[in-house]
């Protein structure tokens, strides 16, 4: 099958294998770039989405604390300002100049946050559950088409379309040395746009080799879901419901529990008991900085404090332990604010590769708008559609 093309050809003789390869390169990143550069964009700016939410709305934003977090104040701060409104879950900020969060359910059932001090408990405001952070990850996710549905594997064409431009990219640039220091700023805009494409490609093949293996494993975990399965270990590990959640002790007492039965734990979010399950539930940090916070765990009786279970990240199976190593992958979360802000830079270079790319592609072929670039529209327009249902379900 003939490789496709963007532009004219010579069809004196056939094309050698490294022309070929660039063909292909250049028709998956000018001919999908619509589809490429917006996913690209929006998992950039996702990557630094609680920094956005924190830059926007100063509710969110304490002096930098340090000791134990103030857990049972925060739960009568919560019990005082909403006595009759059932909490789901209490978290703290990403940094130390986060707010902690308590995630509450209105009598319509959309949630609602409220945004406490960890040092002292306070009330310091309010907020939806719409966010910069929630719409971003859940654009980037699944472009608001369908959660369950069509949306995730619209976006893993992205990943694909990444693939095919890293094997081929690798496969043409010659001088590989020259090529990642080589930057003519001389030359005129076309010589020297070509050189930051090939700079930055090479320069961030690693990053977009990560972008495709997690990519591809989100839709391994699709796949398997929408096939009864799942990969990432149950929420608790006891799932008895209960008629009606069970009176709380104070959350003190249930995070001096976990600890003491998991030496090294470091309680970071709580999730109350509901409809699904009797339990409360602790995740944290254990010293597996791989993974993200929910691979250690703690399952608690509500009513005693008795630990009835501990999740360790060493404990997991092959498949529920990936669940949890995906994420922070994913997303920068592995070394705090130093790792999310070189994957919000490498991110930025993935996003200008593309717009450069196309600039490229159409400077050497001319090449006009094509059906592909109308079935990305189409998909966009898709994605505007369902994001307005998306919004108004919160904020209707």
């Amino acid at each position: 099958m003939p490789a496709p093309t963007v532009g004219r050809r010579s069809a004196s003789r056939p094309p050698t294998l490294r022309k070929r390869l660039f063909s292909w390169h250049s028709w998956a990143g000018f001919q999908l770039a619509l589809l490429s550069f917006t996913v690209l964009l929006s998992g950039t700016l996702a990557v630094v989405g609680d920094e956005i939410d924190w830059l926007l709305d100063e509710n969110r934003r304490i002096e930098r604390y340090q000791g134990p977090p103030a857990w049972t104040a925060m739960q009568a701060t919560v019990r005082e300002r909403y006595p009759d409104l059932p909490v789901q879950a209490l978290t703290l900020g990403e940094l130390p100049t986060m707010a902690a969060q308590a995630r509450l359910r209105l009598a319509d059932g959309r949630p609602r946050r409220l945004f406490l001090d960890p040092a002292t408990g306070a009330a310091l405001g309010e907020g939806h559950w719409l966010s910069a952070q929630r719409l971003l990850r859940d654009f980037h996710r699944y472009l608001f088409i369908l959660p369950s549905g069509l949306g995730l594997p619209i976006v893993t064409v992205v990943a694909v379309i990444l693939a095919v431009q890293l094997v081929t990219g690798l496969a043409t640039v010659r001088k590989w040395a020259r090529g990642l220091l080589t930057l003519r700023a001389n030359r005129g805009i076309r010589v020297f746009l070509g050189d930051f494409h090939r700079s930055a490609g090479l320069w961030a093949s690693w990053f977009t080799a990560l972008m495709v293996v997690t990519s591809l494993w989100y839709f391994a975990e699709w796949v398997l879901h929408s096939t009864g399965g799942r990969a990432a270990a149950p929420i608790a590990a006891i799932s008895a419901p209960a008629a009606s959640p069970p009176p709380l002790r104070p959350l003190g007492e249930y995070v001096a529990a976990a600890e003491r039965a998991y030496p090294g734990f470091r309680a970071t979010s709580i999730l109350f008991p509901d409809g699904r399950r009797a339990q409360l539930v602790i995740t944290g940090r254990a010293g597996d900085w791989l993974v993200r916070d929910r691979a250690a765990r703690v399952t608690i009786d509500a009513a005693t404090a008795r630990v009835l279970a501990v999740q360790r990240p060493e404990s997991l199976t092959t498949l529920e332990y990936l669940a949890d190593l995906a994420d922070p992958w994913h997303f920068g979360d592995v070394g705090g604010l130093a790792t999310k802000l070189l994957w919000f830079v490498f991110g930025l270079l993935l996003t200008a590769l593309s717009a450069t790319g196309v600039w490229l592609t159409w400077r050497r072929t001319r090449a006009g708008a094509s059906r592909w670039h109308a079935l990305s529209g189409g998909v966009l327009l898709l994605s505007a559609v369902f994001g307005s249902g998306y919004v108004l379900r919160y904020l209707g």
